[in-house]
């Protein structure tokens, strides 16, 4: 769950940087 819930979170920050890139 921890594993899952921080990668879901990476990939969803990761896209908020491109987005505002």
């Amino acid at each position: 769950m921890t594993g899952e819930g921080n990668f879901l979170g990476a990939a969803k920050v990761m896209q908020a940087i491109t987005v505002v890139m």
